[in-house]
């Protein structure tokens, strides 16, 4: 559902849409994390830097991954949370899974702490949205999911080597280590 809309366009309108979209995603959650853990405005700059200037971020802009997604979907859990509305904080939460290789021990706490917390409002937000954004994409294509379930029976994640650590341990040591994947 969050790639549908701009799949309409023609792809070099799209691309610089979902590239221009990213790069403000990404200024604007620099910008309210670091006004919101009290950085000097003077310094705002370095939020900005630091947001854009590293090569995982680098990387996913170039070739437009979903990524700074993900971190809209963290900063939004932590602006909602402090906001007290759980609700909506674990809507948020929808859009670390669009990686959930890059965070599942993150959404493994916020579950365990949600739990031991009572928080049953940010799960329940979280599932809905969730559920709600796999009902909007299978619109087009009531077999989404059965597809889905059917490429990873054909193809399982032990055969695909992942643009991480994990994923160029693996191009060093050989591909037949799927546990470097993990580290």
């Amino acid at each position: 559902p969050l790639i549908m809309p701009i799949g309409a366009l023609p792809y070099p309108a799209a691309r610089l849409v979902w590239f221009f979209g990213q790069l403000s995603l990404v200024l604007l959650c620099a910008n309210w994390l670091w006004q919101n853990y009290s950085g000097p405005k003077r310094w705002l700059w370095l939020a900005w830097a630091i947001g854009f200037l590293n090569w995982a971020m680098l990387e996913a802009l170039r070739s437009g991954q979903v990524s700074p997604f993900v971190i809209v979907g963290t900063v939004f859990f932590l602006i909602f949370t402090k906001r007290n509305k759980p609700w909506l904080a674990g809507a948020a939460l929808a859009l670390v899974l669009l990686k959930p290789h890059l965070l599942y021990l993150f959404s493994l706490a916020i579950i365990l702490w949600a739990i031991e917390q009572r928080q049953w409002r940010i799960l329940a937000g979280w599932g809905t949205a969730v559920a709600t954004g796999i009902a909007i994409a299978s619109l087009p294509n009531l077999a989404l999911l059965s597809q889905y379930f059917d490429a990873v029976r054909q193809r399982p994640p032990e055969q695909w080597i992942t643009a991480t650590i994990g994923g160029q341990l693996r191009l060093l040591f050989g591909a037949q280590h799927f546990w470097l994947q993990f580290a």
